[in-house]
């Protein structure tokens, strides 16, 4: 009956129907309790509860199972760690990202113990790796991700949108905004032809916060046919940006926060600040980009392409902005060629425009540009 109970509570999680993941989750838990060789399933069946809701857009909810799972996991081989893990990962949901990290540096250190044939290192890494990508900090992101691809587990294939995912918010922390985009895309396609259609629902809302509005479609379609709150706020926010409306972006930003998501409420935020702008909007683009700001600090000063942008906004192109923030990275016109699948003339031509437009006359002075966000 336990064992039973993990394969439904993952497939309901998958699939997005949250409703029947309560009942589900706690008929399997009861079964787990009552035999002691199957205790130690207490903590898969939290961990897909807890997957489910977050996906779900039910966050605090997910964090509450996950802190129970502190306590009645007591006694079972590395349960304090998972169950940090699972903790870390509902906060990083709802944008904690320096409490997640911290969370997960010590559930690290004691899974280190059990290696990696349960897959706990890797589930650790998962969200590790998204966590610093999002703070901005890219060597230490990348040697996460390099780690991380290393442990993917074939027990856990079901989370390989979720690593998908992770990708793309490496690839945007590094620059490479139309690579982490299609990532996401790619993610997005993995999960729906599986029929996980909240993880589609995840992947798509990741493209969104990424700058791609043109997903709008298929997450309002997503949002009548998944439950929970996110996939309706994510459809909202991708017709907003879709249609380039900063007040329905701002609207979505509080949406978003209400919530409990509050790096996609920055996101949103920060997008309704760079609509403004380009509707010359100068006052209500200020306010915006504040409300980004003030976000970004709650979630532990966070660090994605859209708040960059609307911390200093640029006259570029996302092309000319990709070209010159990996230049800014010290990368070479030909490693840049070679990572946006472009010719080195074509590089050599963003960065001529790129310096034409910002008065630069020098990668140097290009960096200190970006480096300025």
């Amino acid at each position: 009956m336990a064992l039973a109970s993990c394969g439904l509570v993952a497939a309901l999680a998958t699939l997005g129907r949250v409703d029947e993941l309560g009942p589900a989750a706690a008929r399997g838990q009861i079964a787990a309790a009552r035999s002691p060789e199957l205790a130690y399933l207490r903590v898969p069946l939290a961990g897909w509860q807890v997957l489910g809701l977050r996906l779900a857009g039910f966050l605090d909810d997910a964090r509450a199972v996950a802190v129970d799972t502190q306590e009645t996991a007591k006694g079972i081989p590395f349960a304090i760690e998972l169950a940090n893990t699972l903790v870390a990962e509902a906060e990083l949901a709802r944008g904690q990202v320096v409490t997640a990290l911290r969370l997960l540096h010590e559930a690290r250190a004691g899974l280190e113990q059990a290696g990696n044939a349960g897959g706990f290192l890797y589930f650790c890494l998962l969200s590790t790796t998204r966590a610093l990508a999002v703070t901005g900090d890219l060597v230490a992101a990348r040697r996460s991700l390099t780690e991380l691809l290393a442990m993917e587990h074939p027990a856990l294939l079901v989370l390989q949108p979720e690593l998908m995912v992770t990708r793309a918010w490496v690839a945007a922390a590094e620059g490479t905004l139309s690579e982490a985009v299609a990532l996401a895309h790619e993610a997005a396609t993995v999960a729906a032809s599986r029929g996980q259609l909240a993880h589609e629902i995840l992947a798509l809302h990741t493209a969104v916060c990424l700058g791609d509005g043109s997903v709008a479609d298929r997450l309002a379609d997503l949002a009548t046919r998944v439950q929970g709150p996110r996939a309706p706020a994510a459809a909202a926010q991708a017709a907003a940006l879709a249609a380039n409306d900063g007040d329905a972006l701002l609207a979505s930003s509080t949406q978003l926060e209400e919530l409990g998501d509050l790096l996609a409420a920055a996101d949103s935020a920060a997008q309704a600040a760079a609509a403004y702008t380009r509707h010359g909007q100068t006052t209500r683009s200020k306010t915006a980009a504040a409300r980004a700001h003030r976000l970004a600090l709650a979630c532990g000063g966070v660090r994605t392409p859209a708040l960059a942008a609307a911390a200093r906004p640029l006259p570029l192109t996302m092309r000319e902005r990709e070209v010159v923030m990996l230049a800014a990275h010290g990368r070479s016109n030909r490693e840049i060629a070679d990572r946006l699948v472009v010719s080195v003339r074509t590089v050599e031509g963003h960065l001529y425009r790129a310096a034409a437009k910002l008065g630069t006359s020098n990668r140097a002075e290009l960096a200190a540009l970006l480096h300025d966000d």
